[in-house]
């Protein structure tokens, strides 16, 4: 990782939680690990704080948000467009 992508980033732990959407009971938690603009984290950490939510309930509903409306060929389209890429490769 290079130092100044490393010192512009900002690890988030995100644990999916079931504060924004109900979710049946079978289903779990998944502990995921993202890398996030220091600036967009910040971002998070004070909405959080604001709105008396957790960072991980804040992400989620992003992601419901920008995942449950759209096909995966449209998401494909959009996240190529803004840039997009694999960080690391993928390791099963």
């Amino acid at each position: 990782m290079h130092n100044a992508s490393a010192a512009a980033r900002l690890l988030i732990i995100v644990r999916l939680s079931r504060v924004i959407h109900k979710m049946d009971h079978a289903d779990k938690i998944r502990k995921m690990s993202i890398n996030v603009p220091a600036s967009l984290g910040r971002r998070v950490k004070q909405l959080a704080f604001n709105a008396e939510v957790s960072e991980s309930a804040i992400v989620e509903a992003a992601l419901r948000k920008l995942i449950d409306t759209k096909t995966d060929a449209v998401l494909t389209k959009q996240l190529k467009r803004e840039g997009a890429t694999l960080r690391r490769p993928n390791v099963g």
